[in-house]
């Protein structure tokens, strides 16, 4: 995530030299990353270095109140991107009802295929489809690949991993 590590670094410096202006600057750093997010739109992006954001803040010791307030502000947010960017809306509405046919559930829906044909051993080491016909394979979709190639039974696997 662009800008985590920075702001992480500049509120702990800020903590540990009283007069370095660190929270000014990560919050300045923060504004930057989430107007040009904004201004792309990334919806999704910006939820997310902004959650980071208020979770380093709260790390530092924000107030339970502004932490409170501050989830509130992130729920009206959501609700304001669903209601001002049409691309959230056709999302958040395949989302809650897949199928309808507004054409955004291609990706998804042709990762859940190759887990169908993955099976329990899956193809084999490249003998998948499925990174033939999505455009982010190699990156948003990793795991479909895997499970079509390597079955379900790496998939577990990977999970255990993760979760040990």
């Amino acid at each position: 995530m662009p800008g985590a590590p920075a702001t992480a670094w500049l509120i702990s410096e800020g903590r540990r030299t009283p007069r370095f202006p660190g929270k000014f600057l990560a919050i300045g750093i923060y504004a930057a990353i989430a107007l040009l997010l904004k201004s792309q739109p990334d919806v999704g992006m910006l939820a997310v270095i902004t959650a980071v954001f208020f979770v380093q803040l709260y790390v530092d010791g924000l107030n339970l109140i502004l932490v409170g307030c501050a989830m509130v502000a992130f729920g009206f947010a959501g609700v304001g991107a669903y209601m001002f960017f049409s691309h959230v809306q056709r999302r958040v509405q395949e989302f809650l009802h897949p199928g309808t046919g507004l054409g955004v559930d291609y990706q998804p829906h042709t990762a859940l295929e190759a887990f169908g044909n993955g099976g329990l051993l899956g193809r084999g080491p490249g003998e998948g489809r499925v990174k033939d016909v999505l455009p982010d394979a190699h990156a948003d979709f990793v795991f479909a690949v895997a499970a079509e190639e390597f079955g379900i039974v790496l998939c577990l696997a990977l999970v255990s991993l993760f979760a040990f």
